[in-house]
């Protein structure tokens, strides 16, 4: 790594500190963001997905109310101060990794003949490469074409009503989709990355069971 690298990298963490304590968080995210743009694009070649989810995380991190979309005022109530154009955006986006990546698998060949699966698990990003082959061929065809009937899927649950049973569903199952691929493949920030993203998705379902367990606890305090 070169001096620039190095001292982009240095900033960069240095920068991630008051962001992670939610100091100034917009400010920070849109610095960080800067230097992200400047220290991929010039090593682009190299640029993984991970690198591209990161732009996007503190992309929206810039744009949207950070710290003040839910918070809790004196333990008793929750407050949802967002504006609807930039959390409607980025739930769009959401949408759009969801349809783009899942689309773009019905165009492989290994993926609609059940292989890819089993593929990308064998090279050498992945965590067990060599546990691979231990798995019978038929559970990784399974796999292959689950990813290819619900990942495009996933773009639906910006637009289900809160609080489905059909949300919760394929709520589940978008969890468990990336938990999978942190515990398997090194594309950690990404599916992290991902998953942060749907906390906008979830935020209804999240500040429901946080009003409910915050009501509990003063009725629980009064007695």
């Amino acid at each position: 790594m070169d001096r620039w690298g190095r001292t982009s990298s240095t900033l960069c963490c240095a920068r991630c500190v008051p962001l992670g304590l939610g100091w100034r968080p917009r400010r920070v995210a849109l610095a960080l963001y800067l230097l992200v743009v400047c220290a991929v694009r010039s090593h682009f070649v190299v640029a993984s997905v991970d690198d591209g989810i990161v732009h996007l995380l503190l992309f929206w991190a810039a744009l949207l109310p950070v710290g003040e979309s839910l918070s809790i005022d004196h333990g008793k109530r929750l407050r949802r101060l967002v504006p609807g154009g930039a959390v409607r955006a980025a739930s769009l986006n959401f949408a759009l990794i969801y349809l783009v990546a899942g689309a773009s698998k019905w165009t492989s060949e290994m993926w609609r003949e059940g292989s890819a699966l089993h593929a990308i698990l064998s090279l050498r990003p992945s965590f067990w490469p060599e546990a691979v082959d231990a798995v019978p061929a038929s559970v990784w065809a399974l796999g292959s074409y689950g990813a290819l009937a619900v990942e495009p899927l996933f773009a639906l649950l910006v637009v289900l009503p809160s609080g489905s049973r059909v949300k919760a569903a394929l709520g589940l199952v978008w969890f468990g989709f990336h938990a999978f691929l942190v515990a398997t493949f090194d594309v950690g920030l990404a599916n992290l990355g991902c998953v942060a993203l749907g906390l906008l998705v979830f935020g209804n379902e999240i500040g429901s069971a946080v009003g409910r367990h915050g009501r509990t606890s003063v009725a629980g305090g009064a007695r």
